[in-house]
C-alpha cells in the first residue's frame, strides 16, 4: 500500500510539472538525438571480419584531452558539479565527457550507473525501481545514469561534497556500457579537460577562479556571482507594429548577439511550445539555454519555470501569456518564464537583410490599379493562392496595420520562415513551405490594397499573395517556365489526399543554376567482403538511379584503404565520381600524425578522373570533427593543418559539424556546410526547410550540401551499440524532402542521399549486402532499392531545374510492418525512443501520366483519391493485411493498374521493427 500511495503521489506531481517527460526523458534525447549520432564509432558499422560480428571494435573510453582525476563524494544538494545535469539510460563515460566538452565545461562527472526498470532499491540509491522513468520536480529519475558538468567542485557550500573517496567507491557499471564504471550512490567519478577554454556562460556558485571570453570585457572578481552586460544590436524593419509577442516581465532579459526575443507564450504539458528537446539546470540563465539549443542545432530556445530549457526548430503555438514572472535560477536579474509560461527566443540569421519600403505621402492621388509585383530583393513572387481554414501558410500569422509585402517578408524571415504571404490587407502569414493541397488562382483575386502601401496588393478575401525567400529554379521555354507546385484534389472518403503536379506561368528569362550534383553516402565500413566487381555493381545501380557519385565514408579500419582503391578502380571509364568523407567519430584527430592518413586519402586520388571536383576544387567532407585538434591550438589551425597544407589540390572542405551554426562564419578553413541532421524531422512534425534555412544563413554564401533520406530506425540494445530510436519517416518523407530541395534549388549546391548502404539505421536505398553490423533482424525482407528507382525522377529534376515528363504510370506503397502501439513479445531491447512521433498509416506515391482515380485499401480501411498528372502522394489509415491499389481511368472505368503489395502488416511482432517496406506496381 505505501508503494501504491507513492505512485499516485508522483503521478499527480508529474501532471503539474511544466517539465513533463515521456518515457525516454529529455536527457535521453540529448544522448540519443545528438551524441548517439556523434558517436557512430568504428564498431558501429565498420566491421573487422566478413561474417561474424559479435563484438565491437575497441574504442577509447576517455576522449582526447580528458583525464580522470578521481572519485569524489556527492550529495543531492548541492551537487559536486552543479552547472549542468543529464540523466540517460544510455549514459557512458564517453557520452558524458563529450556532452560536457560540447557545452564547454572543463569538469565532467558520472554517477549512479544503471538502475533497471525493475530492480532492488540498492541499485537506485534507495529509490524504488518499480517506478517508470520519470523526471519531476524534487524526484530524481528512477533510472539513474547521471552525467554532471561544471568548472569546479562545489566544496564550499557543503563540506561533505567534493571530498576524495576511494576509487572502489565509484565502481557501478555505466548504463550504456557495462564495461565502464559510472560512479555510485553519492559517489561521482570526475574527469578534467586540459583545454584552457572555459564555458562562456558558466555560473559561479562557488570558487571558479577565471572565465575566458572571446571578447574584451571589464569584470570584477567575486566568489558568489559574476555580472556581465551584453550589448546587442537589433535591426528592425520599417514598421511601427511588431509581429513578435512581447514579454510582460519587469526584470531585464539578456540575449546573445544573434538571438531575438519572441516573447512570453502560454505552454502546456501535453503540447509543448518547443517540443523537441528539454533539460533542466539549477543555474539556468537566458544565455545558457540559448547556447544549449544552438549547440544542438536548434533555432528556437525557451526558458520556463526558472530552471527549465526547451529547444526546437518550430513553434507549436504562439498564444501570448502574461505569466513569465519567475527569475532565472542562475541569474535573478533575468526572467526565465513561469508556470506553464515560456520566454521564447529565435536564433536570427547572421546575414543582414535589407528591405525597401515606400511611404505614401499624405497628399496622394488614387490609382486605378494595384501592382502585384513583389518587392525587390531576394524574395520571389509565387503568385496568388486560394486560402482556406487549413491555411496555405499555417505556421505563424499576425495582423499589421502597416502591412506590405516587404514588411511581412521581414517579419517572417525574422522568425525563421522562408515563405511569406499577405492576405485581406493587414494579415501576414508565414511558413517554411506552401501547404500540400494549395491551389494557385488568378492574380485578380488578390486585389486588396496593402495598408502600408496602397500601390501594392496584399491578397484578398480568402486569397493570399505568396512570396519565397529564395527564387524557385525554372527553365525558360518560349517565354514560360514550369515550376513545381502542389494541387488540390477531392477525395470521396474522409481521408485527405494531395497531388504534386506542375503549373505553367509566364516568366522572365531564367537559367538553371549549373553544376547541380547528387551523391549518395556509402559506408566503406560495410564493404569488408567487396571486391572490384561488387563496387562495379553498386556504381551501375547508382548511375541507373540518376546518382552522380558516392561519398565514401571512411573510418580507421586497416582494410578500408584497399576498399577505397577498389572503388576508384571500378569507377574508371565511367562518369561516376567519388570523394572521401572523413568519419571523425572513428578516425583519430588529436595529434599531428593523425592528419597523415587524411592527407594520404586526399593526395592518392587528387587528379583521378573519377574524383569529384566542384567548381575546380577537390571535394572533402566529414561526419563530425568539430572536436579535432591535430596537435594545434584551435579548430581553425587544426583543419587548416589537416586538409589545406601538404595536399596536392585546392580543397572544397565541407564538413558535417555538430556545433553551433553561429560559429561557422569564424571557421576560415570551412568552404561549406553539410547539414547532416537536416534530412529528418527532429519531432513529430513533418519535414520542413527550417533547419536548412538556419544553416544556409550561417553559411554566408559558401557551399551547402543538403541531405535527403527515406527512413531512420535503429534498434541496438545496451549490450551492443546502444542505439534504439526512430526519426519520423512519415508522409512519404523521401518525396517530400526532394520537393523541398527542388523549391530551394538555388540555395543548395549538392544533394547527398543518406544513405546507400547504412543498414543499421535503415536509410539504405541500395541493395542489402552481406556486411551488416548485426542489423539483419530489422533489415531482412526490407528491400529499399525501389527508392533508388524513384531517385532517377528527382535527380533529373534537381540537375535540370524542371520535373521530367512522366511516361509510365507507377504506384509505390510503403508502410511499417506493425502499428506503433503493437507490443513485441520477444524483444529484449524495448520499444525505440520517439516511437510516438510516427503515425499508423499506409502511404502511396503515384507517378501518373494523366487524370485517374486511385483505390487504396488494406483490411477494412479503404480510400478513393483523385490523381492528377505528375507525382501524387496519399495516405490511408493502417490496418492488418497486405495493401492493394487500383488505378482507374474515370472516363472509361477501365482499370489501368491493379496490384497487391508483397508485404503484410501484422498485429503481434516478436521484436519491434520501425523500418519501412516499399513495394511497386509492375
Amino acid at each position: 500500500m505505501p508503494q501504491f500511495t507513492l505512485l499516485i503521489f508522483l503521478f499527480i506531481i508529474s501532471l503539474h510539472s511544466a517539465f513533463a517527460i515521456t518515457l525516454g526523458s529529455s536527457e535521453d534525447e540529448l544522448s540519443i538525438n545528438r551524441l548517439g549520432r556523434l558517436w557512430r564509432s568504428t564498431w558501429d558499422r565498420r566491421l573487422s571480419d566478413p561474417i561474424v560480428r559479435s563484438a565491437p571494435h575497441n574504442r577509447r573510453t576517455i576522449p582526447s584531452g580528458w583525464t580522470q582525476i578521481g572519485c569524489y563524494t556527492d550529495a543531492e544538494s548541492p551537487r559536486a558539479l552543479a552547472n549542468y545535469t543529464s540523466s540517460s539510460n544510455s549514459n557512458t563515460v564517453t557520452s558524458c565527457l563529450s556532452a560536457c566538452q560540447d557545452l564547454e565545461y572543463t569538469l565532467a562527472g558520472v554517477e549512479y550507473g544503471q538502475c533497471p526498470r525493475r530492480g532492488p532499491r540498492s541499485m537506485c540509491g534507495g529509490v524504488d525501481c518499480g517506478l517508470p522513468a520519470l523526471l519531476v520536480r524534487g524526484v530524481e529519475s528512477a533510472t539513474g545514469s547521471e552525467c554532471y558538468c561544471g568548472n569546479s567542485l562545489a566544496t564550499s557550500q557543503n563540506p561533505s561534497v567534493g571530498q576524495s573517496a576511494p576509487a572502489t567507491d565509484c565502481s557501478m557499471a555505466c548504463a550504456g556500457d557495462s564495461t565502464q564504471t559510472c560512479g555510485s550512490g553519492n559517489r561521482i567519478m570526475v574527469y578534467s579537460y586540459s583545454s584552457s577554454t572555459k564555458n562562456p556562460w558558466a555560473y559561479s556558485n562557488s570558487t571558479i577562479t577565471s572565465t575566458t571570453s572571446t571578447t574584451s570585457t571589464t569584470s570584477t572578481t567575486s566568489t558568489t556571482s559574476t555580472t556581465s552586460t551584453t550589448s546587442t544590436t537589433t535591426t528592425s524593419a520599417t514598421s511601427s507594429t511588431s509581429a513578435s509577442l512581447t514579454t510582460t516581465s519587469t526584470g531585464p532579459t539578456t540575449t546573445g548577439s544573434t538571438w531575438t526575443t519572441i516573447g512570453c507564450i502560454a505552454d502546456s504539458s501535453s503540447a509543448r511550445v518547443l517540443a523537441t528537446y528539454s533539460t533542466s539546470s539549477t543555474s539556468l540563465t537566458t544565455s545558457s539555454c540559448q547556447n544549449i539549443c544552438s549547440g544542438l542545432g536548434y533555432i528556437y530556445a525557451g526558458t520556463e519555470y526558472s530552471t527549465q530549457c526547451f529547444c526546437a526548430n518550430s513553434l507549436s503555438s504562439n498564444t501570448a501569456s502574461t505569466q513569465c514572472t519567475m527569475t532565472c535560477a542562475g541569474d535573478s536579474s533575468q526572467i526565465c518564464g513561469g508556470n506553464y509560461a515560456i520566454n521564447v527566443y529565435y536564433l536570427a540569421p547572421t546575414t543582414t537583410i535589407t528591405t525597401t519600403s515606400t511611404t505614401t505621402s499624405t497628399t496622394s492621388t488614387t490609382s486605378s490599379s494595384i501592382s502585384t509585383t513583389a518587392t525587390p530583393g531576394p524574395w520571389a513572387t509565387l503568385g496568388c493562392y486560394q486560402d482556406q481554414s487549413s491555411r496555405v501558410l499555417p505556421s505563424y500569422s499576425t495582423t499589421l496595420s502597416n502591412n506590405s509585402p516587404s514588411i511581412c517578408e521581414t517579419t517572417c524571415l525574422s522568425l525563421g520562415y522562408v515563405v511569406a504571404g499577405t492576405e485581406y490587407g493587414a494579415e501576414c502569414w508565414c511558413a517554411s513551405a506552401v501547404s500540400s493541397g494549395s491551389l494557385a488562382i488568378a492574380s485578380s483575386n488578390c486585389n486588396m490594397a496593402c495598408p502600408g502601401d496602397s500601390t501594392l496588393s496584399c491578397g484578398g478575401t480568402w486569397a493570399i499573395n505568396v512570396y519565397s525567400y529564395k527564387p524557385l529554379s525554372s527553365t525558360t521555354t518560349s517565354g514560360s517556365s514550369t515550376i513545381s507546385i502542389t494541387t488540390s484534389t477531392a477525395a470521396s472518403s474522409s481521408t485527405s489526399s494531395t497531388t504534386s503536379g506542375s503549373l505553367t506561368t509566364s516568366s522572365s528569362t531564367s537559367t538553371p543554376t549549373p553544376s547541380k550534383v547528387v551523391v549518395a553516402h556509402h559506408m566503406v565500413g560495410n564493404t569488408y567482403s567487396y571486391d572490384q566487381s561488387a563496387w562495379s555493381s553498386n556504381i551501375a545501380a547508382a548511375m541507373a538511379g540518376g546518382i552522380d557519385g558516392f561519398a565514401l565514408n571512411i573510418g580507421s579500419d586497416s582494410w578500408q584503404p584497399a576498399r577505397v582503391a577498389d572503388a576508384y578502380a571500378a569507377a574508371a571509364g565511367t562518369s561516376f565520381k567519388l570523394f572521401v568523407s572523413l568519419d571523425m567519430s572513428s578516425l583519430p584527430c588529436a595529434s599531428t600524425s593523425d592528419a597523415d592518413l587524411i592527407r594520404a586519402y586526399i593526395n592518392d586520388y587528387s587528379g583521378n578522373p573519377n574524383q569529384l571536383y566542384y567548381e575546380g576544387k577537390q571535394v572533402v567532407t566529414t561526419f563530425y570533427g568539430n572536436q579535432c585538434t591535430f596537435g594545434q591550438q584551435n579548430l581553425n589551425a587544426a583543419w587548416t593543418y589537416a586538409v589545406k597544407t601538404g595536399v596536392n589540390a585546392s580543397i572544397a572542405f565541407i564538413p558535417a559539424f555538430f556545433s553551433d551554426v553561429s560559429t561557422f562564419s569564424s571557421n576560415t578553413f570551412q568552404d561549406g556546410d553539410f547539414n547532416w541532421n537536416g534530412g529528418w524531422p527532429m519531432s513529430s512534425s513533418d519535414i520542413d526547410f527550417s533547419s536548412d534555412a538556419a544553416h544556409i544563413a550561417a553559411n554566408s554564401g559558401r557551399y551547402y550540401i543538403a541531405p535527403v533520406t527515406p527512413v531512420f530506425f535503429t534498434h541496438y540494445g545496451p549490450n551492443s551499440y546502444n542505439k534504439n530510436w526512430i526519426y519520423r519517416s512519415d508522409d512519404s518523407l523521401y518525396n517530400a524532402r526532394w520537393d523541398l530541395l527542388f523549391q530551394h534549388r538555388d540555395s543548395i549546391d549538392i544533394v547527398e542521399i543518406i544513405s546507400w548502404n547504412d543498414y543499421g539505421e535503415c536509410h539504405y536505398i541500395g541493395p542489402i549486402g552481406v556486411d551488416q553490423p548485426n542489423s539483419q533482424s530489422w533489415t531482412t525482407g526490407f528491400d529499399h532499392t525501389l527508392w533508388t528507382t524513384m531517385t532517377k525522377y528527382y535527380a533529373d529534376a534537381w540537375r535540370n531545374g524542371v520535373y521530367p515528363t512522366i511516361t509510365q504510370n507507377k504506384i509505390y506503397i510503403s508502410s511499417r510492418p506493425h502499428s506503433k502501439y503493437a507490443t513485441a513479445n520477444a524483444d529484449s531491447v524495448g520499444i525505440p525512443a520517439n516511437w510516438q512521433w510516427t503515425d499508423d498509416n499506409v502511404y502511396a506515391v503515384v507517378f501518373s501520366t494523366g487524370t485517374y482515380t486511385l483505390n487504396l485499401s488494406i483490411g477494412s480501411s479503404f480510400g478513393t483519391f483523385a490523381i492528377a498528372p505528375g507525382v501524387n502522394t496519399v495516405k490511408l489509415a493502417m490496418d492488418l493485411g497486405s495493401p492493394s491499389a487500383q488505378l482507374v481511368d474515370p472516363s472509361t472505368n477501365v482499370t489501368i493498374i491493379s496490384f497487391t503489395a508483397n508485404f503484410t502488416i501484422i498485429s503481434n511482432p516478436s521484436t519491434y521493427n520501425f523500418n519501412y517496406y516499399i513495394a511497386a506496381s509492375p
